[in-house]
């Protein structure tokens, strides 16, 4: 999916969150100024908060960590999926294309609109008589209207009202100019013209120019004005200005003003509510986080392989008489050693510093920096490489493996207790150990990689790049039957191959979500180690696997 239509959906979902805060907390406090502070920084920071991703901090401070970051679901994890492509012409248009079509033009249609209320409003302008020039404008025009303000101009109609009536109306329009409230009308316009298609935006639109009329409306009866009195007199006066874009008078805003007239002021002590509006913020940001993204240096994506020294040194392959034999192969990265149970390890995360954090079950936390080959040796021989029971994603890109010359056959000793089959999956070297007690490294062609894995647990999904929907669909049906949770948010094929997939997956303990791509096959199992969080083994072979 194109990032600009990513922004866009996370820009209307803070919109949304925005208003729902408002409308739940706030608009019912005699607060006006401070809900005019809240409508106006909070929608602007809606257009910031999608280009802030959070992850790295979280990884890097360990918080990634806390439950609540995994009970807040990623955006990120549900706004991929294939394009549909339309063909017009013998042109083919993918949907991102149409919909900015779309978006584009009715921005232009909102645009049009506003300059058309403006020049509305210039008309009127030029046809009405100046009465006072200082400290602001005041109009007197002709046409049958509801007394209006724009700017530092104020437009009436004298001979409406009686005088001390005209007065009133006069300091309630004086207000808005006063303040600049046609800075929050305009704002409110341009978030239309930009969101025109989200029924929050028009919400707020509508509350950042009710709360004018309130902010007027109190100030007026702070100076001393009869309650009654205002209110019969906006019942006179109410009715439609030719331009929506001006503060006016209007019956469809004239009940709530009065029911806000009527409220007792609010206690000082609901200011705490404002309070709450930044724990919103810091869900958005959670949220927006890029939780599939994986920052692993590519030297530390070499270490993370397994390597190891053989026990006995290779012997020497037979080679016939009539051939020279060819010198003895380098093995940089072949066997791994056995893995090693982890002690009550919760989470190892690792940072784009090549920093590793280990979270252990009794709160402690153990650090090593990759970069100082002493921690990277006190991490190797504490955890291994790759803890297989640590939550940590890990791609592995081809080309970072040394390779072995072609015809080159080596046998070497491995300790008894080692029972995993495992190969390298991004190199034409294969390696595999076939019993407890030897292990065989040969050459294959960089054409046909053959992958080994020794399998523990019963399978719950195996899925390769030939796998279709209905694979994917009757898997989850058996594993739903087994009491397992798993849902699949997204499924993306390539040319008839499955290269991408993401979801969520639970059993009997902890709910992870995972997202793997460009494999040539993913097996997640079951396990009864005690260790694991999840009750699930997962296995990815030649890809990128990452797990929260």
């Amino acid at each position: 999916m194109p990032e600009w239509i990513v922004y866009l959906l996370k820009f209307n979902l803070s919109l949304a969150l925005v208003w729902l805060f408002y409308h739940v907390f706030l608009r019912r406090l005699t607060f006006y100024n401070w809900n005019r502070t809240y409508l106006l920084i909070y929608s602007a920071v809606c257009f910031l908060i999608p280009f802030i991703n959070i992850n790295p901090w979280l990884n890097s401070s360990g918080m990634v960590n806390l439950g609540i970051v995994h009970n807040i679901p990623s955006v990120s994890h549900y706004v991929h999926g294939p394009e549909t492509i339309t063909s017009v012409n013998g042109v083919k248009l993918g949907y991102p294309f149409l919909l900015g079509v779309v978006l584009l033009v009715g921005s232009l249609v909102m645009g049009l609109r506003l300059l058309v209320m403006y020049i509305s409003l210039l008309r009127i302008s030029n046809k009405a008589k100046l009465l006072v020039e200082e400290p602001v404008q005041i109009f007197e025009t002709s046409q049958n209207v509801s007394p209006f303000s724009f700017g530092k101009k104020i437009f009436i109609q004298p001979d409406a009202l009686p005088g001390e009536e005209l007065e009133t109306i006069i300091r309630h329009e004086f207000i808005h100019v006063k303040q600049r409230h046609s800075f929050d009308i305009i704002y409110s316009e341009f978030l239309c013209i930009i969101a025109w298609y989200n029924p929050f935006a028009w919400l707020i639109r509508h509350a950042i120019r009710q709360n004018l009329e309130f902010i007027a409306d109190n100030m007026i009866l702070n100076n001393g004005t009869d309650k009654k009195a205002y209110q019969y007199l906006l019942l006179k006066v109410t009715g439609q200005a030719p331009i929506s874009i001006s503060n006016q008078f209007n019956l469809s805003s004239l009940k709530n003003r009065m029911v806000m007239m009527n409220k007792s002021k609010s206690a000082k002590t609901q200011l705490l509510k404002f309070l709450l509006s930044l724990p919103v913020v810091v869900i958005l940001l959670m949220a927006f986080r890029n939780a599939g993204e994986n920052i692993i240096p590519s030297l530390l994506r070499k270490n993370v392989i397994l390597t190891t020294t053989d026990t006995v040194p290779p012997s020497k392959p037979t080679q016939p008489k009539s051939k020279p034999a060819p010198p003895p192969a380098k093995i940089a990265n072949s066997i791994p050693p056995p893995p090693k149970p982890l002690p009550q390890v919760v989470n190892i995360t690792i940072d784009k510093n090549a920093k590793a954090t280990v979270v252990l079950k009794n709160g402690k936390k153990e650090y090593y920096d990759f970069n100082k080959p002493e921690e990277g040796k006190a991490f190797q021989k504490k955890y291994g490489n790759f803890p297989p029971s640590a939550p940590m994603a890990v791609e592995v890109e081809p080309g970072e493996i040394a390779e072995v010359p072609a015809a080159t056959a080596v046998t070497a000793e491995v300790p008894a207790p080692v029972t995993t089959k495992i190969s390298v999956a991004s190199s034409p070297v294969v390696a595999s150990v076939a019993s407890p007690s030897k292990a065989s490294v040969s050459a294959a062609p960089a054409e046909e990689e053959e992958i080994s894995m020794d399998i523990k647990g019963d399978v719950l999904i195996n899925l390769t790049p030939r796998s279709t929907q209905v694979d994917v669909d009757k898997q989850v049906e058996k594993l739903k039957a087994k009491g397992y949770f798993v849902e699949i948010s997204n499924l993306v094929w390539k040319q008839g191959k499955l290269i991408l997939v993401e979801g969520s997956m639970a059993g009997k303990k902890k709910k992870v979500q995972f997202k793997a791509a460009d494999f040539k096959e993913i097996i997640f199992t079951s396990t009864d180690d005690k260790d694991s969080e999840t009750g699930i083994q997962f296995y990815v072979v030649k890809g990128m696997l990452s797990i929260n």
